[in-house]
Order: C-alpha cells, then sequence, then structure tokens
C-alpha cells in the first residue's frame, strides 16, 4: 500500500478533510455510528490488517485511540461520557504493521462533531401588563445557540391559540411590547433551538393588572431528602439562572404546548451519516474507578554511569514535546537517569593556546549562573556530576593564554540561554493495571486499563504483554502506546481463556517500571448462549419399553 494512496484513503473514511468550523457537526445524543466505507478490491483490501479510529478533545492537541475495526467492519462505535468538541481521524495499518498516517496529530480531523445534550437557557428577566400593552425582557443562555429558531408566541384566556411576537434578529438579550386588546389573563411563551436540536422554553402569566409573580418553566424543586448516589453534590455555579435539572411547575389551566416542528439535530456533513441513541444508564459526572490488579514495585537502580556515558547537543533525540521549563529559543532539553555525565566540547585559540575552560550551570534556565568547575587537563570530555535531580543549563567560558574571553565575555550574561539543558529524572514512573473489560460491541475484543504517571514521560511510553505464564515467555500486545489509560485489544485466535498481563511504562529518561498480574485474569468474558435445538431421534418407543416407562 503505497503512503500517498493510504493516506487518502484514511482521511476518506470519514468526511471532507480540513472542514471549516461552519461544518462542525452537532448532535443531541451521545452514541452513534461511523460509517467505514472501504474499495470493493480484493487486492487493496488484503494488505489492510487494522484501521484505528482516534479522537480528540481538546481540538487536535493530544489523541486518543478509541475504537479498532478489521476490514470487514462496517462502522466505528463511538458513545461520548460527555459533551464537548470531538474530532475524529483514522489510521490504517498493513500487514507490515505500518500506519498510514504514523502520526494523527500530523493529518487534518477528518471529522469534527460538537455533542450537547443540554437545552439552552431561557429566563424573562420581567414581564408587565398595563392595559392593552403587554412588555417582555429576556435573556438567553447556550453555547451553541441557534437564534434563528427563536420564537416569542402569547395566547389569552379567551383564545388559547399561540399568535407569533416578531423579536429582533440575533437576540440573545431583548425587549418586546406589542398590544394585546383582549381583556384576561395572557400567557406569554419564548422557545429557542441550539444547533444539536435542544428546546429551551420559558413561559410566564401575565393579567390585566398589576404584574403577577414571575412563574419560570424552571423554578427550583421543594427540598428533598438526601440522595444516597455516593457522589458529592454539585458545585454551585455562578449564574443568575437555575440549574438545568429544575422542574417546573404547571401554570394552572395552562394550554397545552404547541409542537415545535424542524426540531431534528443540524448536522452540516450529510456524508458522515452518524446514527445513534442516547445512553442514560451512566451519568456524564459520575467517574468509576476500575479494580486494581496489579501495580509497579520499586525498580532496579538505573545502571552504573561510565566515562564513556557522554552527553552532546547532537548525541541525544529532542524531545517530542517542549518541556515548560525551556524557552522557544534554546536548545532542547536532554534527558538522563544518572547524576554524572561526559560534556563533550571545543576549545580552540590563537598561537597562545587555550588557558582555561570554566563550566557555567544555571538552575532557573539562565536567569542566574554560578561557575561551577574547570576543566583542568583542557581536554573533551568535561566530567561532571550534578548534586541531584532537576533541570540543569551549562555554557562554557573560554580564555587564551592570552587573557582574551571568548565573545569577550568572562561569565555569562543573566538571561542568556544555555548551550546544554539537561534534566536528571532518576525516578522511574509509577503504575497501576486495571481489570480488563469486555467489549459490549464485539467478542474477540477486550479493553486494557492503566494509569501512569511520572512528570517526564515520553510521548508515546506504554507496552502491553501476556504470557501464559508467570513472569514467562511475555507476548507483545502493543507497544508504543500513548497513555490514554485505555486500549482495545483484538485478541488472537486460540488465547487461552486465562492469561498473565504486563504494564511497561517508560520515561524521557529512561526509567521504566512494571506492573504484573500476580495471578491469571480471565479474558474470556463472552456470555455463554445455547438451549434445545430439537430431538434427535425420529420414531418413538413401545409404551413398555424401558425408555418409556414412567418412573413410579
Amino acid at each position: 500500500m503505497g503512503t500517498g494512496t493510504a493516506f487518502i484513503f484514511c482521511m476518506a473514511l470519514l468526511a471532507t478533510s480540513q472542514a471549516p468550523a461552519s461544518d462542525v457537526s452537532h448532535m443531541n445524543e451521545r452514541e452513534f455510528q461511523i460509517p467505514i466505507t472501504l474499495p470493493e478490491d480484493p487486492a487493496f483490501l488484503a494488505e489492510i490488517d487494522q484501521l484505528f479510529l482516534y479522537v480528540s478533545t481538546d481540538e487536535g492537541k493530544t489523541w486518543r485511540q478509541e475504537a479498532v475495526a478489521s476490514p470487514r467492519d462496517k462502522q466505528f462505535p463511538f458513545f461520548a461520557r460527555q459533551d464537548g468538541s470531538y474530532w475524529f481521524s483514522v489510521s490504517v495499518q498493513d500487514k507490515m504493521k505500518r500506519s498510514y498516517p504514523p502520526d494523527v496529530s500530523t493529518a487534518p480531523p477528518a471529522l469534527k462533531v460538537v455533542i450537547d445534550t443540554k437545552k439552552p437557557v431561557v429566563k424573562f428577566l420581567s414581564t408587565e401588563r398595563s392595559g392593552d400593552q403587554v412588555t417582555v425582557a429576556w435573556d438567553i443562555r447556550d453555547e451553541h445557540v441557534d437564534l434563528t429558531t427563536c420564537q416569542l408566541e402569547y395566547s389569552t384566556s379567551e383564545a388559547p391559540t399561540w399568535y407569533m411576537v416578531p423579536v429582533p434578529p440575533q437576540a440573545v438579550t431583548g425587549k418586546k411590547s406589542w398590544t394585546v386588546s383582549t381583556p384576561g389573563r395572557v400567557t406569554v411563551r419564548m422557545t429557542v433551538q441550539d444547533y444539536a436540536g435542544n428546546v429551551g422554553v420559558a413561559t410566564a402569566e401575565l393579567a390585566n393588572e398589576p404584574p403577577a409573580p414571575l412563574v419560570l418553566n424552571n423554578p427550583p424543586p421543594p427540598p428533598a431528602a438526601p440522595v444516597t448516589t455516593g457522589r458529592p453534590p454539585a458545585a454551585p455555579v455562578d449564574s443568575p439562572f437555575p440549574a438545568n435539572n429544575w422542574q417546573r411547575n404547571p401554570v394552572p389551566n395552562e394550554p397545552p404546548a404547541a409542537p415545535r416542528e424542524n426540531m431534528a439535530p443540524r448536522h452540516s456533513q450529510p456524508a458522515a451519516q452518524l446514527t445513534g441513541s442516547v445512553r442514560n444508564s451512566a451519568p456524564a459526572d459520575e467517574v468509576v474507578t476500575p479494580r486494581i490488579i496489579a501495580s509497579s514495585k520499586t525498580p532496579p537502580p538505573p545502571p552504573a554511569w561510565t566515562a564513556a556515558q557522554t552527553i552532546t547537543p547532537a548525541s541525544v533525540p529532542p524531545m517530542p514535546a517542549v518541556s515548560p521549563r525551556s524557552k522557544p529559543a534554546g536548545p532542547p532539553i536532554q534527558y538522563i537517569n544518572h547524576l554524572q555525565m561526559d560534556l563533550n566540547y571545543e576549545a580552540k585559540a590563537g598561537p597562545s593556546g587555550v588557558g582555561e575552560v570554566q563550566l557555567w550551570m544555571t538552575q532557573d534556565d539562565g536567569r542566574t549562573w554560578r561557575r561551577y568547575a574547570d576543566d583542568e587537563d583542557l581536554q573533551s570530555p568535561f566530567a561532571i556530576e550534578v548534586p541531584g535531580e532537576g533541570a540543569y543549563g551549562f555554557s562554557l567560558v573560554i580564555r587564551s593564554k592570552g587573557g582574551i574571553y571568548k565573545q569577550n565575555k568572562q561569565a555569562p550574561l543573566p538571561g542568556e540561554s544555555p548551550e546544554l539543558r539537561v534534566e536528571v529524572d532518576c525516578t522511574a514512573p509509577e503504575a497501576e493495571l486495571y481489570a480488563v473489560e469486555a467489549d459490549p460491541r464485539r467478542k474477540d475484543a477486550l479493553f486494557l486499563q492503566w494509569k501512569a504517571s511520572d512528570k517526564n514521560l515520553a510521548a508515546k511510553p506504554i507496552t502491553l504483554k501476556w504470557s501464559e505464564k508467570p513472569g514467562g515467555d511475555w507476548q507483545e500486545i502493543a507497544s508504543e502506546i500513548p497513555n490514554t489509560g485505555r486500549y482495545e485489544w483484538l485478541m488472537p485466535a486460540n488465547l487461552p481463556y486465562r492469561i498473565y498481563l504486563r504494564l511497561e511504562v517508560r520515561d524521557l529518561a529512561g526509567n521504566m517500571c512494571v506492573a504484573e498480574t500476580d495471578e491469571p485474569v480471565l479474558v474470556d468474558l463472552v456470555e455463554p448462549d445455547g438451549g434445545i435445538t430439537g430431538i434427535i431421534s425420529t420414531s418413538l418407543k413401545k409404551p413398555d419399553s424401558p425408555m418409556m416407562q414412567r418412573p413410579e
């Protein structure tokens, strides 16, 4: 499979690439299917091993693997635990275990979806009727409100028909007055829809007398007994509007609400054809902690340092992400897990020769400097030992025997970037391996779950393995996995129904921790099925046959 072909195919799986913000799809359902469309070319399909669906919840800054599919599958299932913006991308893996694109973060997202299950909050700020004049003021709050759907209506006690009142376009907050010549009670109603199809409603009653108390569609409920859900109450929100879960008290004799039309969610990308239904079994704010089945133990110390172990700006590849400590204009941070190191350097001078090589060190990224050591033999490498873990910056000051300093500087200037940045990290990561979960969407897959933490984790620090015996011959499940805490594993055929699991976590300095299960883990989580299918014999036995005699 050619790289270009695979990349184009990967982006075509979902929708058009590089979709502008106006083409984002809005949905009020958290569970839906993303279709997979493959060319009907047997030779092409034979090259594909697996398809991986990746999702980003921070607009492409980080990505996690969400689902895996085979070339035979027709769709990716997706379930969002909470509302928000979701970007999707697909990676195709061929039979040689090569992925296209190799890094989904470098490719444009194939689909953008905003999941919004909350209704717009509509509030009447004031309502008043003076004679035939009715005046209302309102306020609408919603992150994705579609103000073109806003409607203000009224009805009277004598004519329960709802009459439309024109409102200014794009009026999140507004005020409107109109004339109602019919005496008696007047009911006003405002409705608005968001782009996902959720509808917010506010209703109030007015009489031809001093204004009646305002009645909202969401007044607070009476005090209730404490609910023992195991979750703390929601934190108060600094908002003038009632909470979304308040219920409306019906207005006496209120006419039934008129049905709204065209309230379906709006999808601006019809090619995606997203389908699904809301899953209400798990609240969005409920956090369930999986059971721990293995934890990392104290790792062995890092290997002893030798003089041959040298550090130069070119000998260690730059880290994938810029550390918060680093400055964009400075050199990349290099990570090591030893307090001792050798610094390679070059020192040249005129006919007088090199007279002094000073090593200056900073621990605040160049804001302050101190002279740390002098190289007595004036020959590279420069062997040093730092006092402990942490971030260090180093620069050289070179003086010739004639007393001339490099760049006429006898010391680095405050605020000057160091020539070399090093972070010494001798602490291994910590990790926990959680109980496996069955994939409800397919019987041949499991979800492996973990938690890994370290201040200097690599970009893809996770390796998962399995073995039939404890501490035995470990077989790789996957390596170089992002630390998403979750991996969907398509189990190989003939896998034992109980296996041992191993989690390996590495940081940028080369420290590693391991979490292994002490007992075998049950991975056959498929519910048995079966039942009586019929009678084998086609002939009946005689009544006096022993097989036909009934017990006394």
